[in-house]
């Protein structure tokens, strides 16, 4: 909402269709440039995080009582919980 609120209070002169347009534009780029930073490649992110936990759990398994480990699982699994929700959100 912010990035919006920025955007539309640019000060542009001319008729009503024309500010419309014109304000358009400039939201036109910064959305883009939030869904290249959030929704690109999403699917391979998801699986690269997917990758990693599994990768995480192994050294986890051989060392329980670690706190550092428990502590970046949970990480790691908010993460992957994060992006799988950001996928959905994209497909649908």
């Amino acid at each position: 909402m912010e990035l919006i609120t920025n955007n539309w209070e640019t000060e542009v002169s001319g008729s009503r269709m024309y500010i419309l347009c014109k304000r358009l534009k400039f939201l036109k780029k910064h959305l883009g440039e939030l869904n290249k930073l959030h929704y690109s490649h999403i699917s391979k992110r998801v699986a690269r995080a997917e990758a990693d936990l599994d990768r995480h759990q192994t050294f986890l398994q051989m060392d329980r009582d670690n706190n550092q480990l428990l502590t970046q699982d949970k990480l790691l699994r908010l993460t992957l919980i994060n992006l799988k929700f950001i996928e959905k959100m994209f497909f649908s």
